[in-house]
């Protein structure tokens, strides 16, 4: 009998959220699932198979881009099996596929390109926005008290959950206003990755960086909120491009922004910017987007 996954928070444990057992060769399963939620988190599963794929890949190569589909809702209690085709081995990229089940049964599936890294052009179009600094920003626990009985009980009982991720919006009442154009701003960093020194988790802890809050940029105008009773709300698809190294436990702002929703689904692009104002990665997912009669 396969053994249940460990479940609970990764606080203090950033390296647990990849973590994997080799089952065979390209053959890998998880440790660890996140239990705050009743279904899988998709950026950890996306998160875990970039780790099942960097494993195949010599350590000169970096990821540059992935692109996955979420086909089905994962059961924490139940360990997810990765799946690596190598795909293409070249001079100086690599291809990976990477398929996530669980029975036997998909419920992710992602391509992967890594590059071996050499001289370039530099430019950057796009400056990071002028905001406020994560050091004088509340946490999200803060916000809830600061929120009080403005905050719906199911986000004010997210916000108390106890999280890998420092998550600091740039404006704290954004979490209730309806705004158009749908925009999000906040700061990311997970404090307990300082002692780990392998650019490729890094590269993986930002990948499951990049599914937090991203989705519920298309919700900004509307009168429903996530994880509330008027909602069915699930990713789609992923697609990120990193651009430049980053540390996962140094600050990142991300920008977001959600340009459309329509059909039942609404789309979600964004740019992920360092301290310093230079672009590390740019991101876009579309949602479904079912309001529920009452």
């Amino acid at each position: 009998m396969t053994q249940n996954p460990v479940e609970g928070s990764p606080c203090g444990n950033a390296g647990l959220i990849v973590a994997l057992d080799r089952v065979d060769r390209d053959l890998y399963r998880n440790r660890f699932s996140e239990s705050s939620r009743n279904h899988l988190f998709g950026g950890q599963v996306m998160a875990q198979g970039l780790a099942a794929a960097c494993d195949t890949v010599e350590p000169d190569r970096s990821l540059h881009s992935l692109h996955g589909y979420f086909l089905r809702a994962g059961v924490p209690s139940q360990r997810i099996i990765f799946h690596v085709e190598r795909t293409r081995d070249g001079g100086r990229f690599c291809t990976r596929r990477i398929v996530a089940a669980q029975d036997g049964t998909p419920i992710f599936h992602m391509e992967c390109s890594f590059h071996k890294p050499e001289p370039s052009f530099e430019h950057q179009s796009n400056v990071a926005p002028d905001v406020p600094l994560p050091d004088d920003l509340p946490q999200l626990s803060e916000i809830a008290k600061l929120l009080g009985d403005r905050l719906p009980d199911y986000i004010a009982k997210t916000f108390s959950y106890d999280r890998v991720m420092d998550l600091r919006f740039t404006d704290p009442e954004q979490v209730i206003r309806q705004d158009l154009p749908a925009r999000r701003r906040f700061w990311l960093r997970i404090p307990s990755a300082a002692d780990e020194a392998d650019p490729m988790l890094h590269q993986q802890l930002l990948a499951y960086q990049s599914d937090f809050w991203l989705a519920m940029t298309a919700l900004v105008p509307h009168p429903v909120r996530m994880a509330g009773p008027d909602l069915f709300m699930t990713s789609l698809d992923h697609a990120l491009w990193l651009h430049r190294p980053h540390r996962v436990d140094e600050w990142l702002l991300c920008d977001y922004e959600s340009p459309c929703a329509s059909d039942g689904r609404g789309f979600v692009r964004g740019q992920m910017f360092d301290r310093e104002g230079r672009l590390v990665a740019s991101v876009s997912q579309e949602a479904l987007m079912r309001p529920l009669s009452g």
